[in-house]
């Protein structure tokens, strides 16, 4: 029973700059659901442009097939535009639930934050997916940023050892930080990122990706049937960060 996931922070830019920006973006999407068909996406930094308009990424994916939605909207940008966080399903989804780790803190700070958690029945077994983006580390966020972590790991840690749960998100810590999400579930939780070779945070995105090179983590209960048979950063450069690929066995 093999069942797969596809995580990508897209990228806000990607959505609110035209066509020229949004083309490559959906052409990467069409292509990983030729090339890998994953049972499930989840998305940080979806943009909603419009009151009562789908996003246009969930759009192209419910052409594939991919029908059932849990998404979430975290704050208004000065563009009028919306951003959020989604699980995307070819599957049915339930128990979706919204854990808020963070209101709004201050003027400057645009967006609440929130982990996002869904159920699917994949051939009679059912997998818990989570997606969470954590506050960037820059000075004005870093306490919101911790108490975000220290809550998502609490979270994570509400669940039983033997959960079938991934856990995905772009957490914005780089893979040696020293007080990490890693370093509060690492216990409990497989983790899986990109290497100096396959970084998620890729060098034509920002002069500075190296020492930014994996924020992006994919996570698994250690003690669960999940069992992992393939990972791999993904070679799309249509966001600034590039997409992670897993594929289990259950049971």
């Amino acid at each position: 029973m093999a069942f797969s996931i596809v995580f990508w922070n897209v990228w806000m830019d990607n959505q609110t700059k035209g066509t020229q920006h949004a083309a490559p973006l959906l052409a990467a999407l069409d292509e990983m659901v030729k090339r890998y068909n994953p049972v499930v996406f989840a998305f940080n930094e979806i943009v909603k442009l419009r009151e009562g308009k789908t996003p246009f990424v969930l759009a192209r994916l419910a052409r594939h097939g991919y029908q059932y939605v849990h998404f979430e909207l975290t704050g208004t940008e000065e563009g009028g535009w919306e951003l959020g966080d989604a699980i995307v399903s070819r599957e049915k989804l339930y128990d979706e639930q919204v854990y808020i780790l963070s209101e709004r803190v201050g003027s400057s700070d645009k967006h609440k934050t929130i982990a996002l958690n869904a159920k699917v029945c994949h051939d009679g077994t059912s997998v818990t997916i989570l997606v969470a983006h954590l506050p960037v580390l820059q000075k004005n966020l870093l306490a919101k940023h911790f108490r975000c972590q220290q809550k998502l790991a609490a979270h994570i840690r509400s669940f039983s050892l033997a959960a079938n749960l991934i856990a995905v998100g772009d957490y914005n810590e780089p893979t040696l930080f020293p007080v990490s999400l890693i370093s509060r579930v690492g216990h409990m939780m497989h983790v899986r990122s990109g290497t100096t070779l396959s970084p998620t945070w890729h060098s034509r995105a920002s002069p500075h990706a190296i020492a930014r090179a994996n924020p992006d983590k994919l996570f698994w209960m250690k003690q669960s049937e999940l069992r992992l048979q393939q990972f791999a950063v993904l070679p799309f450069d249509a966001s600034d960060h590039k997409p992670l690929y897993a594929e289990f066995t259950l049971g």
